[in-house]
């Protein structure tokens, strides 16, 4: 009688989860921006992290080395939001001027179009379709930075917190979870190991982001370090980011020097980008985090429709998270681990 009852327990069992998963996921949408600022705090702590353990090895306290970590991350913020604050004002000033130059390039395509006998109305109509949403993109985030700021703010606020207790945090857990439990070491290797690929991530972002920048800078397009800022933070998002990224700059090179703007920002950027972030990044995102190219994408757009744009750039790393910690450490999820993993599974005990 009890082996006839398995099957419709573990049925039941199996629609409890969906449900529960399926509430969390809504309670996450509907507080979004609370949740993207303690998820970020966290990434970030996880990232400051082993500068906290080298700085307490080399004989500094650790209320001096929280300290000093949280001077230099305020720092290095509020150095990169002035410079994009006045980047975004000045591109917001100058958009009638680009506006304009846009029409006047665009006007001579399409007469050069309609004198080889192609209709120029389907280019015309998406090229200011783009350019508006840009420029409207721009308006909007140079409105609307007081509301980024303040989101910063606590967001710097939680990691400050987050940081401060760490090793604190650790104890507590520690109190509750037994030292050999394997969720507990599946925690501590996967912290580890996401921690690993950010760092190495974001150099890679910030060379990238420089040699962007210096590029543009050569072309004279305007306001380089604000698309050199774009292509980093972008960076953070596998496959999708780079297309983002250039997106700017060719309508800005469009309506400076036309088409042939376009041909060499696209060729300066095939160069920079695909050659690192192409060839380069996703060695690290399928073999750093143990996760394949297409759920690397499915989890860009899954977290994205969920948490919004910065769900999109921690998708990846929460992502592989949720599969070193829950799903490989319990028989009834294991498989999933084992179906997003990389090759054949075998990266799952």
């Amino acid at each position: 009688m009890a082996s006839s009852d398995n099957p419709r327990n573990s049925i039941l069992r199996l629609v409890v989860g969906i449900a529960a998963v399926m509430l969390i996921l809504a309670g996450m949408h509907i507080a979004a921006r609370m949740v993207n600022m303690v998820l970020f705090a966290g990434l970030l702590t996880l990232l400051c992290i082993p500068l906290l353990r080298w700085l307490q090895a080399r004989g500094v306290k650790r209320g001096w080395a929280v300290m000093l970590i949280c001077l230099l991350v305020l720092s290095v913020v509020l150095l990169f939001v002035g410079l994009i604050g006045i980047s975004l004002a000045q591109a917001a000033v100058k958009i009638p001027t680009y506006q304009e130059q846009l029409s006047a390039n665009s006007d001579q395509i399409a007469a050069m179009l309609t004198q080889r006998g192609i209709d120029p109305s389907a280019f015309v109509s998406t090229l200011q379709s783009a350019a508006l949403r840009l420029f409207g993109i721009i308006s909007g985030l140079a409105v609307d930075l007081t509301g980024l700021l303040v989101n910063g703010a606590f967001t710097l606020l939680i990691f400050f917190f987050l940081l401060a207790d760490a090793d604190n945090l650790a104890a507590r857990v520690s109190k509750i979870i037994p030292a050999d439990s394997p969720i507990l070491a599946a925690t501590g290797q996967a912290a580890s190991s996401v921690a690993t690929f950010m760092l190495i991530l974001t150099a890679l972002n910030l060379i990238i982001a420089v040699l962007d920048w210096l590029f543009l800078l050569v072309l004279g397009i305007p306001h380089a370090f604000l698309w050199g800022v774009l292509s980093f933070v972008f960076g953070f998002i596998p496959y999708i980011g780079y297309w983002v990224s250039i997106f700017p700059p060719l309508i800005l090179a469009f309506a400076q020097n036309g088409a042939m703007g376009v041909l060499v920002v696209i060729l300066g950027y095939w160069l920079i980008n695909g050659l690192i972030g192409n060839l380069v990044a996703p060695r690290f995102y399928g073999q750093g985090l143990k996760l394949s190219p297409a759920i690397s994408l499915l989890a860009v757009l899954f977290w994205g429709a969920i948490l919004g744009p910065v769900g999109s750039i921690i998708g990846v790393p929460l992502t592989a998270l949720i599969k070193s910690i829950l799903l490989e450490n319990y028989g009834e999820t294991r498989w999933v681990a084992a179906a997003i993993g990389t090759g054949n599974g075998e990266d799952v005990p």
